[in-house]
Formats: C-alpha cells, structure tokens, sequence
C-alpha cells in the first residue's frame, strides 16, 4: 500500500508471566494463599498515571503491585492490601450472596487535581481512595523499624454511599468533580461534591438526596441526583473528559436490552432527563425472556476526544485497507462503514484458539516474537486455522496448576447464573421494548423497505444467517427524537454490544437534520475466534473491559473471553487533498471531518497463542498507563503499556507506541532505576 500518510502505531509484547512464573510450582491442593478470583464482574484491574503502581481486586479488597520494567512482572505477595468494610452490615448482593461486598467494577481517574481508585460492589456499595493515600501507606512501610502489615487497616475512603442494590457502571467527570454510579436498580446515581469550602478544598462525602442547580461553578454543597433509565441494568456510564462539556452536564448510559441514553444532568427535576435515546438494531430477545438482547447488549460506551483522532489524507488509509481494496455495501451508501472484514488481514491474529503441540514452540523463533502490529498489513493474507480440530493437544504442555484454578471457576459457574447475570428479573418482560415505537423512521441508517438485494437486508434476516454476524448493516442506529446528540456536542460516541463496536459521528444539525450525521463506523465481532476444546470460553464473550489512550489515539477494548482489540483512531477532514474512492463521493454529503478507526492487533498476538502462552481462562481486566519513568513527561513525549491480566492470574504485557515515540529520543534505561 505504499507509505501511510499518518503517524503509524505498533504494539509491541514485552512479557508474559504465567502463574508458575508468579507463584511456582504448585500441586492442585496448594493454592489456600492464592487471591480468589470473582467471575463474571467487570473491570476488575487498572494503573495509576502518575505512579508505578497497578491495583488489581480480589474479592472484596484491592491489591496493590509495582510491575517490573521492562517486562512488567509482578511479585507473589502485594506491597500494600487494601481492605473494606460495607456501608452498613447486613447488605446482600446479586451474583454471590456469601460475598456480596465483591467489587464489581474498578477504575482509576481524576477528580478534580486528586487520582483515585474508585470501585463499585454487588451489595450496591461505591467508594473513592485517594491514590495518594496509597502511596503514603506504603512509603510508611518502606521505613526502616515499622511494625505495619501489608493490610493497610489505616486507609479509609473518601467517599463512600450505598445505591441499594448491585452497582456496576461507574464515571467520573473531573472538572466538575462528579461520581455516577448505574445499578440494578435501572437507575443512575450522581453524586456532585461541593466545590469550595473555606480552606479551598473540594469535599469528597455523600449528602441527602436534594436538587440540583444548573451548572456547576456555583455549587457550594454536595448533591446526590438519582436519574432513572429504563427497566433494563446498566454496565457502562460515561461522562465527556474532552473538555467540550467541562460542567459535566452530559451522561452516556448503555443498558443490557441494547438501549443508549444521552442524560442532561441539568435539566428541571420535572423534567425528563433523557435528551436522546437510540439503540443499535432492533431487539433480539432471549429465550428465557427478560429485558437481555443477546445481540445488541451494551456493555461499553465513551465520549472521545476529537483531537485524538490521527488526520489521514485517504479513505484506505483512514480505515485500515489495501489502494485497490473496498469495504462491502458501500455502493449507492455511504451511510455505513462496515470494516469487519479489515480484521481477516491484521497480522499476527489467530482465528482458532487451540493448544499446540511441542515443536510449535521450538517452531517460533526471536524473529516472530519481534513482529509488531504495525509491520506487513499490506501483504498480510487472511491466516488459515493452524490445526485441525480433530487434533489432541500433548497434555506435557498444559499448565495443571493455573487450568486446576480455572476448572474451579468453571464448576461454579451454572445456566441460571450464565443467562441471568446482569439481566432484569422483572417478569413483567420489558414493557418498554413492547410499547416504544422507533419515532424517528427517517433517520434510521437503513430503511425496513430497503432493495432486499443490497447488503444492508439483515432486518429482515436472523442475525447470524446473514453473512455469519460478520456485517453490522441491520444494526443500524435508530435514533427516538430528532434533536441532536447532546446538542452537537463535537466528540465521537464509541459503542460496543456483545460482539460490535460502533463508531457514532457527532451530530451537526446545521448539515444534517436529526441525531445522525453519517456515517457509522462498525465492526462485527472483531474479536471472533473458535475455540474448539475449551468451548465454555465462549460464555464470557462480551466487550465489557475498556481502555482510552488520547495521547496516542487508541482505544482497547476487551472481551472477558479473553482477548483485545487495538483500535486506531484516525480521522479525514473535509477538502479536497482527502483522498476518498470515486464510487463514495457523490454519497459523501457536505463536507465535514468525518471520523474513523482501524484494527491494529489483536491480542494475544497469534504466535504467543502458538506457544502456549494464552491461558484457557477469561480475562480479570485490562489496564494502561504511562510506561515507568514516563510519567511525568509530557503527554506527547510518555510511553504507554497495556497489561491484560487472566483469572489464572497470568499477566501479558505490551507497549503501544507511534512513530514519534520511536524516534523521540527518550531513554527508558535512564528514566528506569
């Protein structure tokens, strides 16, 4: 394909610590000092951005490590356990009643100038820490003659509230300095700390429920706001970090029956929050009922920064495909980007998950294991199932002790808890999925009396009899009013269902009437992979873990059944040195930035799949920071990691960078003790 006319991104794998590499060797009886692992959660890992520290929850306590340079290893033993104690005794919870004070979600953010680890629990338990406070835990432990333990009893929240019932979704808007917590209640909760008390200090303690005030500049007290959204549960919120929206007026929601919501936090308490509602598709329901789209479930949702977009000057480049290449149904649409077939040329991805025997590993040599993402897309041809499925993987190679942990995890696991986790129980099965009508028929991306022979026909098909799910056309945005999204706000809207991913424009009422300005960006099961002898797998497949490098451009996102995706974000702005194919550009509408994204890995990379790196277990959590030594340059000048921990507890790590970072002179040899 010649030259890219952007700044190229690789991903780079730079360890992989296996259980017997963290905690030896181990018979099936000796794991009584191993952390429990707590299955079907989400997010459960996260890095600070100022310090080396990398928090990791088990049950209901978090972890603390300091990953190793350059590999990213962590020791047996944490330096600093952090402990909790619920809000009041007698809560219970959701998906484990012995522990219901389990963490169900975990990340790491700002409020206001303070990093914080703020995690959300099944007995509908939310907390902040400061990370400072961390630190100075262990720096205590660190003098010489402390008598303290590694359980840091002395550290307390900040903040900490009960919603009621299970917690799971969880945001943070830093300059307004507000914590949203959605449970299974179908309800958010906002909480809005005051923003000056005499010493000049920010507050960080829940109050009474009252009302609220538009805009937050004037805000002297602390304000709880309970926002209800739907009958179905809510996994992801998320508030706009860009600094388009710095009162923190707009609230992204995605629910488990496939429905996104766009909350406007300052209007009237006798109003409706809800400013705008779509969903991807039309409703696919489960067979035991329920408000649970087996399909269309949406479990990620983000605002993206604009100027995190990385310009390209071509289409192809923009979206990850050779000069002479295409992407299906564009013909007479324009609407719809579909770069589900990109994933079939991405280097070094692997379409089967399969234990390999020994002269693999002799097979895979330093040369393979050097392979970055962003060498050889232009020849790369689609990869072929490495084995058949007929073959027996040499039980020598299999790892006893961490498929021993696994296997636990497993037996636990039933139907009723498979289907049920996160679904409504509400056996008034989803009356508003019953009574909406989609009001806004015009703008939908794909009308239901389309040319049954273009591409886009999949509503009037089952999902996976068109084109094997391997399309999202059918999965078009429907949008419910006519206003636009969070009134023209400029950021981009990443989604992402079961399997998909969806890359919303902002909409620009002055060129488009409506919520949607075209096109969708989409991708269908990006992360598709058959595992043929550890099948089970597969009943963790959901893009439920997330990650958002703006620095770099880069979004990750994960799906517990164990992989991830790098996406690159790129964008073609209007003019004519854009270089778009000539069939697309009648269909191109006014001229406006349009923005993209690419597939650059997948992860785990094929050959350490190959060398029977890849545990057979889901994933705990994916997390990125700033590479060691790096975090205190500039953003421009930091170097960024990605550690993926698995329920085994293995952890693979891999560094992320472009061009400039390669060539930017900075020695990690003298920033790293």
């Amino acid at each position: 394909m010649g030259k890219r006319s952007f700044d190229e991104l690789s991903v780079v794998a730079t360890g992989v610590q296996g259980f017997e590499d963290r905690f030896g060797k181990r018979r099936r009886h000796e794991h009584e000092d191993v952390p429990p692992m707590s299955e079907w959660r989400c997010n459960l890992t996260g890095l600070s951005q100022e310090h080396n520290l990398y928090f990791v929850t088990y049950g209901r306590e978090i972890y603390v490590y300091v990953p190793q340079f350059p590999t990213q290893t962590i020791t047996e033993k944490p330096i600093l356990i952090v402990p909790s104690q619920p809000t009041k005794p007698g809560l219970s919870g959701s998906l484990d009643s012995r522990e219901p004070h389990t963490i169900n979600n975990l990340i790491v953010q700002y409020l206001g100038n303070d990093e914080v680890v703020a995690t959300v629990r099944d007995d509908g338990d939310v907390d902040a820490l400061l990370v400072r406070h961390v630190l100075q835990a262990i720096e205590r432990r660190a003098e010489a003659g402390n008598g303290l333990g590694v359980v840091a009893n002395e550290l307390r929240p900040v903040f900490q509230s009960n919603v009621g019932i299970s917690a799971w979704g969880l945001a943070i808007h830093q300059d307004a300095r507000i914590l949203a917590t959605s449970s299974n209640a179908h309800e958010v909760r906002v909480f809005k700390f005051g923003l000056l008390q005499e010493d000049g200090h920010s507050p960080l303690h829940a109050s009474d429920e009252s009302p609220d005030t538009e805009g937050s500049d004037s805000r002297t007290m602390d304000v709880t706001q309970r926002v209800l959204n739907g009958n179905a549960n809510i996994p992801c919120i998320a508030f706009c970090n860009t600094g388009d929206d710095p009162e923190g007026r707009w609230l992204l929601t995605t629910d488990v029956s496939g429905y996104c919501r766009v909350m406007d936090l300052h209007c009237q308490s006798d109003d409706s929050p809800t400013a705008q509602k779509f969903r991807f598709g039309k409703p696919v329901f489960t067979r035991y009922g329920g408000t649970f789209d087996q399909h269309n479930a949406g479990w990620t949702i983000m605002f993206l920064d604009r100027r995190s977009f990385q310009p390209a000057r071509s289409f192809h480049d923009a979206v990850g495909i050779a000069e002479c290449g295409s992407l299906p149904g564009m013909n007479g649409n324009g609407r719809a980007w579909d770069l589900s077939d990109t994933v079939d040329t991405v280097p070094d991805n692997s379409p089967a998950f399969t234990r390999s025997k020994p002269q693999a590993r002799r097979d895979s040599g330093s040369e393979r294991r050097r392979r970055t993402a962003g060498e050889g897309r232009e020849s790369a041809e689609p990869l072929q199932t490495p084995m058949d499925e007929d073959e027996v993987p040499d039980t020598h190679i299999q790892r006893d002790t961490s498929e021993s942990i696994f296997q636990e995890l497993v037996s636990q696991v039933t139907e009723e808890s498979m289907d049920d986790e996160l679904m409504s129980t509400d056996p008034d099965y989803d009356a508003e999925i019953s009574t909406d009508e989609y009001v806004d028929h015009d703008v939908a991306l794909i009308e239901d009396d389309a040319d049954p022979d273009d591409e886009g026909t999949e509503d009037s098909v089952s999902y996976t009899a068109m084109y094997g799910g391997r399309r999202i056309f059918g999965n078009q945005p429907y949008f419910y009013h006519q206003n636009g999204i969070c009134d023209d706000l400029p950021c981009p809207i990443l989604h992402a269902s079961v399997k998909n991913v969806y890359l919303l424009q902002p909409s620009k009422q002055k060129l488009y009437a409506g919520a949607f300005s075209p096109p969708v960006v989409g991708l269908a099961n990006p992360l598709r992979q058959a595992v043929p002898q550890f099948s089970y797998l597969n009943m963790f497949d959901r893009l439920n873990m997330s990650a958002y490098i703006p620095a770099l451009g880069v979004v990750v996102l994960a799906s517990q059944k164990g992989r991830a995706v790098v996406l690159a974000l790129t964008k073609l702005k209007a003019g004519s040195a854009t270089r778009y194919p000539s069939e697309m550009r009648e269909n191109l509408g006014p001229p406006k930035t349009n923005y993209a994204m690419r597939v650059e890995s997948i992860l785990p990379f094929a050959h350490q799949e190959a060398e029977n790196q890849r545990p057979y277990a889901p994933l705990h959590g994916i997390a990125v920071g700033p590479i060691q030594g790096t975090e205190g340059l500039r953003e421009e000048r930091k170097r960024w990691r990605l550690l993926m921990m698995y329920q085994d507890h293995s952890v693979f790590s891999y560094e992320i960078k472009r061009r400039r970072a390669r060539d930017s002179g900075v020695g990690l040899e003298v920033l790293v003790p």
